[in-house]
């Protein structure tokens, strides 16, 4: 299995590709996208709260708890690749922040 990174804005191409899947027959697939998606998700609907508790920070979600955090990306990944290897796929990660990013595409 290999790291995926999807953001918040990319649920639609993650929602196709749980379609796409399911279709082929890749029925574990399904479930590992359906529960990271549930996670980010989660994470999504509780932005606001956590801001006050994480700011500047990356946070972790599996099965809609946060389950670590830390300032530091790198540090963050080590510790979820050795706590939760085998549903390291299925967490949801992503900067909160108080700011507004602005993106260009």
């Amino acid at each position: 299995m290999c790291d995926v990174v999807v953001f918040e804005n990319d649920l639609r191409l993650v929602e196709y590709v749980v379609v796409v899947c399911w279709w082929l027959g890749m029925e574990s697939v399904v479930v590992l996208l359906s529960r990271y998606e549930e996670n980010v998700r989660w994470l999504s609907r509780h932005y606001e709260k956590m801001k006050e508790k994480y700011r500047d920070e990356w946070v972790a979600v599996l099965n809609k708890t946060v389950v670590d955090h830390d300032r530091e990306l790198a540090r963050l990944v080590e510790r979820l690749r050795k706590k939760y290897s085998d549903a390291y796929n299925e967490i949801a990660v992503e900067y909160v922040t108080a700011k507004e990013i602005e993106l260009i595409l």
